[in-house]
């Protein structure tokens, strides 16, 4: 019954999306003002990404063998977090050399968090990143992992556009691209919102990180 309730919330996002991408291509009151020619091409657009979303579609078996993995990935990592000092520290040591890139192990764990792909124009970011540019990333990646939660942890991610060339974007109009938020500042943002969190709270500032950068809200427009 679980797995039939996380297919069908994972759906529901499918189809958020898909009703997102309708009203973004084509249903605009000054659509058919617009030349033959641009009418086409939304409507070569709005095909891509309906034949992109329904290729995002899960079934049981599929939910099911991705959610096992995830709770074997999250159990070694609060594993991490228990034994012996030394034993710790080990672990913990493995968990910050886990690699990152490239994100397919993250993308595939966001499917069992119901985060389904928009498009393929859209990458899978690490909030916390597994490498940074200042001393806030190593805090904020040593933050998490003391807390259990690893670095392709779904919780840890989220879609945003690849490249500026691809906003703005239909699905998330505000967002900058991808790369853009590769900076120190906001390093030193994610290390501030979720230091001295235990897991659960963690994880809630993680998510609440994630919905700030698809609307752009996290970084002041001068940092930008």
């Amino acid at each position: 019954m679980y797995m039939e309730e996380q297919v069908s919330l994972f759906d529901k996002a499918v189809k958020e999306l898909e009703r997102r991408a309708e009203e973004f291509y084509s249903i605009s009151s000054d659509y058919h003002k617009l030349p033959k020619d641009i009418q086409s091409q939304r409507k070569a657009s709005l095909k891509r990404v309906r034949e992109h979303l329904e290729c995002q579609k899960v079934n049981v078996e599929i939910m099911a063998s991705i959610q096992a993995k995830l709770d074997e990935y999250r159990a070694q990592g609060l594993d991490a977090t228990i034994g012996e000092r030394a034993e710790v520290e080990l672990k913990q040591e493995n968990l910050l050399n886990e690699k990152h890139h490239p994100t397919k192990v993250l993308a595939r764990f966001m499917v069992a968090a119901c985060k389904p792909r928009p498009s393929p124009n859209h990458s899978a970011h690490h909030i916390v990143p597994g490498k940074g540019k200042s001393r806030f990333a190593y805090l904020a990646r040593v933050q998490i992992h003391i807390n259990g939660v690893r670095i392709n942890d779904p919780d840890n991610g989220v879609w945003l556009p690849s490249y500026k060339k691809h906003i703005p974007d239909w699905a998330l109009p505000n967002s900058l691209s991808h790369l853009e938020y590769h900076t120190k500042i906001y390093e030193h943002k994610v290390w501030n919102r979720i230091r001295g969190h235990r897991e659960k709270q963690l994880r809630f500032q993680l998510n609440i990180l994630g919905k700030m950068l698809q609307e752009n809200t996290l970084l002041p427009r001068s940092s930008r």
